[in-house]
């Protein structure tokens, strides 16, 4: 019998780390916006896509709950280590700024409630969690790497897109210049 050579084992596990790398989670810290290969196919300044999703307990939250205030939307999901990165910013985020209009909301990506409110028993989330789906993916574009943020201003247009990992700095500084701004 013809013994298999170790590298025909490691040749797919490198190409399953390089896409990985390329479309999003795992991938590249962000400073600036749009520093990803594959953006999403929405715009800065457009309205900001409706949206009505089930919250951890089933609840319906729409966009019409957040219209009004400054709404950082976030797709992530539990096995994405840079979405768990961006996590303990986001709830300082939402301490600081909550009572000032602004709103975070972590769209889910996984599979199911179970996956995320198991993660959440160590991973602490003070923000909304809602569980998103395919339909909320496309109308925001095409999400097609973890993390993606969109910065919503009060009139529920799209202000920011950071494709990729972004520091709670970045966010926090777009956010100062939404509330001091009328817009």
């Amino acid at each position: 019998m013809r013994k298999r050579h170790p590298i025909i084992y490691v040749i797919p596990l490198l190409f399953f780390f390089i896409f990985s790398q390329m479309i999003g989670c795992g991938g590249e810290e962000n400073e600036t916006s749009w520093n990803s290969s594959f953006p999403p196919q929405v715009e800065v300044m457009n309205a900001a896509p409706e949206f009505t999703l089930v919250d951890l307990s089933g609840n319906k939250k729409n966009s019409e709950d957040y219209k009004g205030k400054i709404t950082i939307v976030n797709f992530w999901a539990t096995w994405c280590g840079y979405c768990r990165k961006e996590i303990p910013g986001f709830n300082h985020l939402n301490e600081k700024y909550r009572g000032q209009g602004v709103q975070i909301v972590g769209v889910s990506l996984d599979s199911s409630t179970q996956v995320v409110r198991t993660f959440l028993e160590n991973v602490p989330i003070d923000y909304d969690v809602l569980m998103g789906d395919r339909k909320i993916s496309n109308d925001f574009g095409g999400i097609v790497g973890l993390p993606t943020t969109f910065i919503i201003d009060k009139e529920w247009r799209i202000r920011q897109i950071f494709p990729g990992y972004v520091g709670q700095e970045v966010i926090e500084k777009e956010v100062k210049a939404l509330l001091s701004s009328k817009g």
